[in-house]
């Protein structure tokens, strides 16, 4: 189906994100034919048609990613990009096709992969992988307003060792309000055991800096008539900041969601996903999982012990809430993911 979605408009032939100062992994939207091959120097070749032409793009000098650094908050590991196959980079111009013939990364031994298009292990071990994902859609699931919103994005990856961790669990929240008790996602984003997250932000709840990462969440086959549906059933709920220190997030499922319009009904799903974009140039992750009802006590139960949805139950919510204690034992600004409900 992404085949079909129209071209953004045209960019010079250089793509975008060009200057070295960019700090995504993002590498084009709306591409076709999409090829991977890297080196022995590990410069990667993603050789794809978008926007009527075909782009050899090079990538190297990066790998995994680091801790978040308070005093140096631009400083996350990415990629050298150069979208002219060389010309005008230290690598020097036709150097795509030096990589295209001297290919040495092999069949994929890496985990399992969210908008996987294609990818492979190199002789040192370490993966590369391109995916494709629809990150740009509007919150509670209206129809994009521009082909930007519902632009499949291309984006590439470099790792090696564990993927970047996101997992949810899921009770209830503000059972005794009017309409209540409403579905909550509380959960956490760590890379090797460090919490994921940034320092600053737009008022819009976009990152300022390299190291924060908004979580995008999807509800399934919510009760809604209008909106834009996903491959499988799918609609965007909302997107949010993972919070410091704890890589913690705790949303809420409800009608409204700021900046958009309202719902006659609250999103709730049969089942919800949350994505991200891994800390610098690690893959993109999913989760998925189902509503509350069934959850046991417990950071290490993170999947539920039925698949289905389970009636609210005060004692069970109660317990959860100890869940979330954990993920913030020190509640130290009104934002905190845990507070007593």
């Amino acid at each position: 189906m992404r085949r079909l979605i129209a071209c953004v408009v045209a960019l010079a032939a250089i793509g975008p994100l060009a200057s070295p100062a960019a700090a995504s992994k993002l590498l084009d939207r709306n591409a076709h034919y999409e090829s991977l091959k890297v080196d022995s120097s590990r410069v990667a070749l993603v050789t794809y048609y978008a926007h009527g032409h075909t782009t050899h793009a090079l990538l190297w000098d990066a790998k995994n990613a680091l801790p978040p650094d308070a005093a140096h908050p631009k400083s996350q590991v990415k990629f050298h990009v150069n979208y002219a196959g060389g010309f005008g980079s230290v690598l020097g111009r036709g150097y795509w096709r030096h990589v295209a013939r001297h290919n040495v990364c092999g069949r994929y031994t890496g985990p399992p992969l969210f908008g996987l298009v294609t990818a492979c292990t190199a002789p040192d071990g370490t993966n590369w992988a391109l995916q494709v994902w629809q990150r740009g859609l509007r919150d509670n699931g209206w129809r994009p307003k521009t082909s930007g919103q519902s632009a499949w994005e291309l984006h590439v990856s470099h790792w090696s060792g564990p993927l970047p961790k996101l997992w949810f669990k899921a009770d209830w929240i503000y059972a005794g309000a009017r309409g209540g008790p409403y579905d909550h996602i509380y959960g956490t984003f760590t890379y090797r055991g460090t919490p994921v997250y940034g320092f600053g932000s737009t008022r819009a709840g976009a990152p300022t800096d390299s190291f924060g990462r908004l979580v995008y969440m999807d509800t399934l086959k919510p009760p809604w008539k209008k909106g834009y549906r996903q491959i499988g059933g799918w609609y965007r709920f909302n997107s949010f900041l993972t919070h410091r220190p704890h890589g913690d997030f705790c949303p809420g499922v409800y009608r409204s969601i700021a900046g958009v319009p309202s719902r006659p009904r609250p999103g709730r799903g049969l089942q919800y996903r949350i994505t991200a974009n891994g800390p610098g140039v690690t893959p993109i992750v999913a989760w998925r999982n189902y509503g509350p009802g069934y959850y046991v006590p417990g950071l290490q139960n993170l999947r539920p012990t039925k698949h289905a949805r389970g009636p609210y139950r005060r004692r069970l919510d109660h317990r959860l809430n100890a869940d979330q204690r954990q993920i913030d034992p020190v509640p130290t600004r009104p934002s905190s993911c845990y507070h007593t409900h």
